[in-house]
């Protein structure tokens, strides 16, 4: 079973918030491209809940905190932007699994806002706050774990790494790590510049893009201290929890003296279903819960060309459904597959209306059509390359390229024919296309 749907490591600079400093943006381009870009990935793996680590969340003594209670709110009222405010419910259930495992790893975790124990409810601190402002805008919704890593030791870091790892298996949850790196790095305010603090950065770097956490295991505690970071532990957290996902290094940036490192692991590519599959089942299983007319989801906004889109349904193997447009028919993919994809579903003639019950078994194809153009001669035809398209005029049949049985350019165009009820003699003409196909 899955520990995790992803990870991220995110920079929290209150500065890339739009309602607190715009006027900066221009000067840190790359890390907010990569924020938004890192957000739409997470979101599209469609989370349940986000497990967050942020050094600037309450702590006792130094040991580290997880935040139970009803719902989490924050705002950056401290930056001048009392209006920009964040809440979400929190995953107690989650929490208490993954406080139960850090205990049973032999980290104790102190609980803050829970009512049995303690009065006070911690807000979403800005640690927190800058990341899930980005997975907010990318369209996420559901609960979140808040964690404090507080200054427990670094080899205490990663085994609450391999803990919440553990604690998140079948819980559809990605793990954010939150943190600045070095704020050494610019000879100028507020922090100026020491040399511990460009070695730490690149070190950090070199981690993530190796997923290596004994570099930062190794690292000389004088060096660490010197370069002033506040990442290290979620960054040893999050190293520990995503073992078994790629790594992929998105950004880096020190523009204001303080180093910006954004990251996320997923599965290998490969694994997992791609998002235009993703969002099919999502309109698919939406229409069961009274949505059918529902917004593609944010997480989908990369879906913007026009196509024409096939649905492809199989349970057992067995088609049990396929629905397509050769021309577009809507103003964009996305919503050609959402359209789609409620088509094959429910309106096949072939096969009664799909049941709910039949959700788990379903395996989905999702192709993005070319447009057609007209061929001179059946020597441009491919099976395996090209699909097909032919019309009489009146009439007409299509068949997708590669599918398994259809062995000949002549049996391709004999089951398209077929389709279209014309007679095999007929006068025709005929269109290739290709197709991206998506599984």
């Amino acid at each position: 079973m899955d520990r995790l749907l992803a990870g991220a490591f995110m920079p929290h600079p209150p500065l890339i918030i739009p309602e607190v400093g715009a006027r900066h943006h221009g000067q840190v381009a790359g890390t907010i491209r990569a924020m938004k870009a890192v957000s739409e990935r997470l979101v599209a793996l469609n989370p349940r809940a986000v497990i967050i680590t942020s050094p600037h969340g309450v702590h006792f003594s130094g040991a580290p905190s997880i935040t139970f209670g009803q719902r989490m709110e924050g705002g950056m009222e401290d930056f001048n932007a009392p209006d920009c405010r964040l809440s979400f419910p929190v995953n107690q259930r989650l929490a208490e699994t993954i406080y139960l495992a850090a205990q049973n790893a032999g980290i104790s975790l102190y609980k803050t806002g829970d009512p049995a124990e303690d009065a006070f409810m911690p807000p979403i601190d800005s640690g927190a706050f800058v990341p899930l402002y980005y997975l907010r805008a990318a369209g996420f919704a559901g609960d979140i774990v808040h964690i404090c890593p507080g200054f427990i030791s670094l080899e205490e870091a990663s085994i609450l790494g391999e803990a919440i790892a553990g604690a998140a298996a079948g819980n559809d949850a990605v793990l954010i790590g939150s943190g600045d790196l070095s704020h050494y790095l610019k000879n100028s305010p507020p922090y100026g510049i020491r040399p511990e603090g460009a070695a730490f950065d690149a070190l950090a770097v070199e981690a993530i893009k190796e997923n290596d956490p004994g570099k930062l295991l190794a690292l000389d505690r004088k060096l660490i201290e010197r370069a002033g970071e506040c990442g290290l532990r979620s960054l040893l957290i999050l190293l520990a929890a995503v073992k078994g996902l790629a790594s992929e290094f998105y950004s880096y940036e020190d523009t204001f003296g303080v180093g910006y490192a954004v990251a996320v692991w997923e599965k290998p590519s490969g694994d997992g279903p791609s998002v235009p599959v993703r969002l099919a089942r999502w309109s698919i299983e939406n229409s069961f819960a009274g949505g059918q007319k529902a917004a593609a989801p944010a997480w989908a906004d990369g879906l913007e060309d026009r196509a024409g889109v096939f649905v492809s349904l199989k349970k057992a193997g067995a088609l049990r459904g396929c629905i397509g447009t050769f021309l577009p028919q809507c103003p964009s993919v996305k919503e050609e597959i959402l359209r789609n994809a409620l088509s094959a579903a429910f309106s096949d003639p072939r096969f009664p209306p799909l049941s709910r019950d039949e959700l788990p078994d379903l395996e989905i194809s999702v192709d993005v059509l070319s447009t057609p153009e007209m061929i001179g001669g059946l020597s441009e035809l491919d099976e395996k390359k090209y699909g097909v398209l032919v019309t009489d005029g009146v009439r007409s049949g299509l068949l997708l390229p590669d599918l398994g049985g259809v062995n000949s350019v002549a049996e391709q165009l004999r089951i398209a024919r077929q389709k279209a009820g014309i007679s095999p003699g007929a006068k025709v003409d005929i269109y290739r296309f290709t197709v991206r196909r998506y599984v």
